[in-house]
């Protein structure tokens, strides 16, 4: 199922999938091309530019919640780049197996 704007802007895909691995893959994107095929569950595409996922809880303020993404736009020394962004004053914490195993307070 294709969802576009004016007819001619692809900017969501669900795909049924021939196989149980490939059913109910989502593609959202700015100008998704007409053969596109999400590689995961859920596939973000941004063409040339910055493609993020932002988490918040209370408001939808610029400078709120936690980020993370990928920036396409060769910003640091010519190269792209992903980046984790936690836009509070809060620290993040890395965990696996549910302990938590290190974590960046604000001073750090």
């Amino acid at each position: 199922m294709l969802f576009n704007t004016n007819g001619a802007i692809n900017c969501m895909l669900i795909v049924d999938g021939n196989t149980a691995s490939a059913a109910g893959r989502i593609a959202i994107g700015n100008n998704l091309p007409n053969n596109f095929a999400p590689q995961a569950r859920l596939h973000l595409h941004q063409t040339d530019s910055v493609n993020t996922i932002r988490f918040t809880t209370d408001n939808m303020l610029g400078g709120n919640g936690f980020e993370i993404g990928y920036d396409a736009s060769s910003n640091i020394q010519n190269q792209q780049y992903a980046e984790i962004h936690n836009r509070e004053n809060t620290a993040i914490k890395f965990f696996t197996i549910g302990n938590s195993r290190t974590f960046f307070w604000l001073n750090e």
